[in-house]
């Protein structure tokens, strides 16, 4: 936990108090991951059409995912062959022994005094949660808050990186997800004897951090009216679960109170992961049209010849960098381990004929691959999205401010 009163010290096995808790994190160790798919599927197979979900199971495919904990000063594997044991590539940018990830998306804190207790609420709205600013001091990763959504890549960025840089904090990068996702899928997390069970959707409407669905899904893309949990501590009977409600474990990637929420449904979440630029390979765009972008210094995807004056882009390793394509089905430019490439077989179906989407053998979760259109890729899916949201659904966006996306925030100190 990052405490409020960083100067109260604590004795062993001493309670620290709900009010004095700024943020969670949650520990995920380095590891080593058994390759299990090459990854060269070089575009989708059309389906024929299906009416729901209950059909889907003829495209879910997903295996129990091998892993070995390691420490840095393990010998890095870098053996690519299926079946292999490789470094997964999240913990080599830092050179560390883990990360701890934030537990829940980030959320804004409203009150006016940052240092006060967050026990209380009082006034907090949906909407006073949607910020385009930067402002670490705003910070709250805690269940029953209303995620802090609508802002931009670079000041999501930046809030993250000034939130506790002695900890080496920053928000999440696209391997990194693929780090929590594999683990996630395999025995320390929702696999039991190669059974998995996906991790449920976070469906409140109100965007409040920690919920779960009580059921899955039956439909994808189900519309903005099936689900309205408004208040921060409520519960709606055979349909959604408050964090305080035994139930809220179905949306963890453990399926027990120590795991990472928020990663199915809740908000989209941007992540570190762009398209290269189309005219220097080397840097990465910062969006599509001067009207639509990160709000990261650089030039566009879809607008020749001008440039965006922003925030500076920060080191290399603080995000993932792919291959321009102007095509989201271009799945060979993934990278291992960031739960893109290896995913497939993609497919292309037609639900109840009038919604076609790409979806992956983990889960059918969403897979659009990022493009000249969207060159940053969001993850997890909305609330309201059914079926396609998932820890491994992946899409993209052009890294403008909107009022559904969120970001995550992780440590690497060590």
């Amino acid at each position: 936990v990052i405490l409020i009163d960083k100067t109260k010290e604590y004795k062993n096995n001493e309670e620290i108090k709900e009010e004095n808790i700024e943020s969670y994190f949650v520990w995920i160790p380095r590891y080593r991951y058994q390759i299990f798919s090459n990854g060269n599927y070089t575009g989708t197979t059309d389906l024929k059409e299906i009416e729901d979900s209950t059909t889907v199971s003829q495209i879910n495919q997903q295996k129990e995912i091998k892993l070995e904990f390691e420490s840095k000063e393990t010998s890095i594997s870098n053996d690519t062959t299926v079946g292999k044991y490789y470094t997964h590539p999240a913990f080599e940018s830092f050179n560390s022994n883990g990360m701890w990830v934030g537990k829940f998306e980030t959320g804004y804190n409203q009150n006016k005094d940052t240092q006060s207790s967050i026990t209380n609420k009082n006034g907090w709205s949906v909407e006073g949660a949607e910020q385009n600013i930067k402002d670490s001091s705003k910070i709250i990763i805690k269940p029953n808050v209303y995620s802090w959504r609508n802002i931009n890549v670079s000041n999501a960025f930046y809030t993250s990186y000034e939130y506790q840089r002695d900890l080496e904090s920053h928000m999440m990068k696209n391997t990194e997800w693929g780090a929590v996702a594999y683990l996630a899928n395999s025995k320390y997390g929702r696999c039991n004897n190669e059974n998995c069970e996906e991790v449920r959707i976070n469906n409140s409407a109100s965007f409040i951090t920690g919920n779960s669905a009580i059921n899955e899904p039956k439909v994808g893309y189900n519309g903005y009216t099936d689900y309205e949990a408004n208040n921060l501590n409520q519960d709606i009977d055979n349909v959604i679960a408050n964090y305080k409600n035994k139930l809220s474990v179905l949306s963890s990637t453990t399926g027990n109170y120590t795991g990472v929420y928020d990663m199915t449904g809740g908000s989209y979440e941007y992540v570190m992961g762009v398209l290269r630029n189309n005219m220097d390979s080397s840097e990465p765009t910062t969006g599509v049209t001067s009207t639509n972008n990160s709000g990261f210094n650089g030039v566009f995807s879809n607008e020749v010849g001008s440039k965006q004056n922003g925030f500076e882009w920060p080191s290399s390793k603080y995000y993932d960098l792919y291959d321009y394509d102007k095509l989201n089905d271009s799945y060979l430019r993934g990278t291992l381990g960031d739960a893109t490439k290896e995913i497939g077989p993609f497919y292309k179906v037609t639900f109840n004929s009038n919604s076609v989407r790409q979806v992956g053998s983990y889960y059918a979760d969403i897979a659009g691959f990022v493009q000249m259109y969207g060159p940053w890729f969001i993850r997890g899916g909305s609330y309201f999205h059914g079926t396609d949201t998932g820890i491994f659904a992946f899409s993209n966006n052009s890294g403008i401010q909107i009022y559904e996306f969120s970001f995550r925030i992780v440590l690497s100190p060590y």
